[in-house]
């Protein structure tokens, strides 16, 4: 009984924390292709704002606004639209973001 607690504990701690939805992106050479200039030129304007905005408000940790134009467009899935990025202040000047994306309607879709 006792080995099973120990065993539930240990899945439990490997949970969605260990979770990293990047990981796949990340490691897709083809997808990872598909950035441009202009897409790291966009990345480097939002690290900028974002770095403004937890400089503003200092007491916040996480913040959700709304995607630059063609922020994080090299990898929204077909058939989706980046609508949110959330961003989280892990350490003084070192910040996460990432997308959320929904389904577009069949009205939305080119």
């Amino acid at each position: 009984m006792r080995s099973k607690t120990k065993a539930r504990s240990k899945k439990q701690q490997s949970g969605p924390a260990d979770v990293d939805p990047w990981r796949e992106i990340l490691a897709d050479p083809e997808i990872m292709s598909r950035r441009t200039p202009a897409d790291l030129e966009t990345d480097d304007i939002a690290s900028d704002g974002d770095a403004a905005w937890f400089l503003a408000h200092p007491g916040e940790r996480m913040r959700a606004r709304h995607p630059l134009n063609g922020e994080f467009a090299w990898a929204t899935p077909s058939g989706c639209d980046c609508y949110a990025v959330l961003v989280f202040e892990v350490a003084p000047g070192v910040r996460a973001r990432g997308p959320l994306f929904r389904p577009l309607a069949p009205s939305e879709v080119n």
